[in-house]
């Protein structure tokens, strides 16, 4: 559940930012690229129309694969849409393997990369947006603050 969340926030977050740095700087809209709503078209924005220097882009489509595959298919390679890719990932990635019953398996490391991966690209794109109240803050701090409250 959280890998399908923390996706989610990924993904609905970086396009809301996308329209606002757009509309602030009048640059192409994410609206207008291929797959608007999807990763392809969020990746094309950060790296192409506003050219965000952020290297774990392999890593974020990692996550929206294995979070695809939870979410549609109970982790099951099988019925996954493309069993070779997923395939493929678990035999790169340390943090993932696959079960005897042809299922996902995870570490706990692949969920905390996961969490600091989308935390590092808010950390890059937060700046190119005005502060919004409605939006969320993904800064430090904030986990900082939430970790100090913890300790008391």
């Amino acid at each position: 559940m959280l890998l399908t969340q923390l996706y989610s926030i990924f993904e609905r977050y970086s396009i809301s930012y996308a329209e606002l740095i757009s509309e602030k700087n009048n640059l192409l809209s994410i609206s207008d690229l291929k797959g608007s709503k999807n990763y392809t078209a969020i990746h094309t924005f950060y790296t192409k129309v506003i050219d965000v220097k952020f290297d774990k882009w392999f890593e974020l489509d990692e996550l929206r694969h294995v979070r695809n595959l939870i979410a549609h298919s109970d982790g099951f390679i099988e019925f996954s849409e493309n069993p070779n890719k997923i395939k493929s990932i678990i035999k790169s990635n340390d943090n993932l393997i696959l079960l005897d019953e042809k299922r996902l398996g995870l570490n706990a490391k692949f969920v905390k990369n996961s969490i600091k991966y989308v935390w590092e690209f808010f950390d890059l794109v937060e700046p190119l947006v005005k502060k919004q109240d409605h939006m969320l803050n993904f800064s430090w701090s904030i986990l900082n603050e939430f970790h100090d409250f913890d300790l008391i």
